[in-house]
């Protein structure tokens, strides 16, 4: 494959076209493209009701007040050195190439707030400077550079890694560790002409951090560029709210625990966080796991994922993990993130509703350069293709229970929804998996079967899990709609675990049902004789094998699956307390239809 081509791909691969069709299409998702560029802290927002500190990167100064915009600072960190409970900084459109360092509070009354003025784009760029751009040969240029970049981003495209100057060409970068020179190939000829990102190796050069401080609300801003965390929260009851964090070396956003400071109450509204955790690219460089996500919540409890755009993360899209409660994943949308998409490990108490979690077939060409020192073995080319949804207990003790998995659309992922039990008596335990749409890949898989549903044994764990009122659809006939493992044994299949009211279809496939401790085909079965496993063992209730007739199974637009009016899967479902809306927040009735998306009308 031409590198001109795999710059292409990705450029498909980063989001920017299919976010953009998102945004016209979905009608679910809170994040508006064409406001973030006149987002104005002052008048959005009802918070802050002291002093007003103004930022003005190219025309302030430190010296002055700060008091107007006419005599504002000239940094964003002068600013922040002044900040008591109430106040509010706006800053003037531009590129700050600072890091703040944020440990003064506000109060639950007077919070602390930092966005934009309202005339443009404020941008921290967290990495450090490289200057005078120099013509090497034909477009490749180089710089000057102390340290080994950990990764360079053009004009919002990772470039490739070489291990030599000469195969430097299109999208690719390299550094030469004797000379302390960064070489960049640069299409137009002209770096001045273009934006350019060398993402620095120090893990703890984090962009923006809130210490020990709680209160505060990060607002319209664009984080971008540091080597370590975008975000970096420890401090309770803080808010990051409609900001771009990208290309980042570590996590975007990563909260975290510190003695007695629980990080509590975190909430992470309506922002676009993509292409963080580079430590990963080219992807596969963390091939045996350690890598970060897009947002992680190291065991914070009572924290909320809410109305963001998640994607390419070189980790997990969405991650909570440890012994804590209350973790929130709702309205979010989420795609094409490393290994997972929505991931939560130890965690109880926890909702993930109304969230569109997707993967486009993934290409090869991003494994590029990776040193995979085994790529046959092929597990780096299955991570491109999350999982949409997993559970998991990985360090004992199990901690995992009381979780609500409702009103999800689950398009093209590895495993639409699983469970990871590594710890000793790891189990779902009371999980409600209810009026989701699970759409499989239409593709074979690569050592593996894709699986809309897979539900492991977990010695026995399994106790009080409900399957109830989904739509689990596949085309391909090397896909299973559900795989339940088991104790050959006991032979206890349904052992904790309830079906009814769920609606199965692939009409490609005779067994397209897994029951069975190993992957043989002598476990694969048909819906008849599932169904009649399930009555045998009181289960299976208004199940049935049909075509669901979604308006459009084809694409990643959640309104393609919208019901037609000929669907079986209306009135099909049965009440469930507690789930009262769809996806698309229309009201369920008493006879509910089965699957994220109720039938309104045509």
């Amino acid at each position: 494959m031409s590198m001109t081509k795999k710059i292409l791909l990705f450029s498909l691969f980063i989001g920017v076209l299919s976010a953009k069709q998102l945004f016209a299409d979905d009608g679910s998702q809170w994040w508006n493209k064409e406001e973030m560029s006149n987002l104005n802290v002052l008048q959005d927002l009802n918070e802050g009701s002291g002093r007003i500190w103004y930022v003005d990167g190219k025309n302030g100064d430190d010296n002055n007040s700060g008091i107007s915009l006419e005599h504002a600072f000239k940094t964003i960190a002068k600013a922040v050195s002044k900040l008591r409970a109430g106040d509010i900084v706006r800053i003037a459109a531009g590129v700050y190439k600072e890091r703040l360092f944020i440990n003064r509070s506000g109060t639950e009354k007077d919070r602390i707030v930092i966005g934009p003025y309202g005339n443009g784009e404020v941008v921290i760029d967290a990495s450090v400077r490289i200057d005078e751009w120099q013509r090497y040969k034909n477009n490749i240029y180089g710089a000057h550079c102390e340290f080994h970049p950990v990764a360079v981003v053009l004009d919002d495209i990772p470039l490739f890694p070489e291990f030599s100057l000469a195969e430097v060409d299109n999208g690719k970068w390299f550094y030469d560790n004797k000379d302390k020179m960064v070489y960049v190939y640069i299409p137009s000829g002209d770096p001045s002409m273009h934006d350019i990102g060398v993402i620095s190796n120090n893990a703890y050069q984090d962009g923006v951090v809130i210490n020990d401080a709680s209160y505060i609300t990060l607002y319209g801003l664009t984080v971008r560029f540091a080597g370590g965390r975008g975000i970096s929260i420890l401090g309770d009851y803080n808010k990051v709210q409609k900001c771009v964090v990208k290309f980042n070396g570590g996590i975007g956003i990563n909260l975290f625990t510190y003695k007695n400071i629980e990080t509590v109450g975190i909430k992470i509204i309506e922002n676009h966080i993509f292409g963080n955790f580079l430590r990963n690219w080219p992807l596969g460089t963390y091939k045996w796991g350690g890598w970060g996500g897009g947002v992680v919540s190291h065991g914070t409890p009572e924290v909320y994922f809410i109305g963001n755009i998640v994607h390419n993360n070189g980790g997990e899209g969405l991650l909570a993990y440890g012994n804590a409660g209350g973790a929130v994943f709702e309205n979010n949308i989420v795609y094409d993130n490393w290994s997972v998409n929505i991931y939560l490990d130890g965690r109880y108490d926890s909702i993930v509703e109304g969230n569109f979690i997707f993967s486009h077939d993934p290409d090869s060409g991003v494994l590029y350069h990776n040193k995979d020192k085994n790529p046959k073995d092929g597990k780096n080319f299955r991570r491109l293709r999350p999982e949409g949804i997993m559970t998991a207990d990985e360090r004992f003790p199990a901690t995992f229970h009381d979780i609500r998995i409702v009103n999800n659309i689950i398009v093209g992922c590895r495993r639409g929804i699983t469970h990871y039990g590594h710890a000793k008596d790891s189990g779902l335990k009371n999980v409600l998996i209810a009026n989701n749409t699970i759409i499989l890949p239409n593709k074979k898989g690569v050592g593996e079967r894709f699986i809309g549903i897979r539900i492991p044994y977990n010695h026995g764990n399994n106790s009080n899990v409900i399957i109830r009122n989904n739509i689990v659809y596949g085309e391909n006939p090397d896909t299973y709609l559900l795989s339940i493992d088991y104790d050959p044994a006991k032979f206890n299949n349904f052992g904790g675990l309830i079906f009814d009211h769920n609606i199965w279809y692939n009409p490609n496939s005779s067994c397209s049902f897994h029951m069975g401790s190993r992957w043989l085909k002598i476990y694969d079965i048909g819906f008849n004789k599932w169904a009649k496993k399930c009555r045998e063992n009181g289960q299976g209730e208004g199940s049935k094998f049909v075509d669901p007739k979604f308006v459009n199974a084809v694409g990643y637009a959640a309104k393609g699956l919208r019901l037609s009016s000929d669907s079986p899967a209306i009135n099909a479902g049965i009440f469930i307390e507690g789930v009262t809306t769809d996806y698309f927040g229309n009201k369920r009735d008493g006879e509910p239809d089965i699957g994220a998306i109720e039938f309104v009308g045509e």
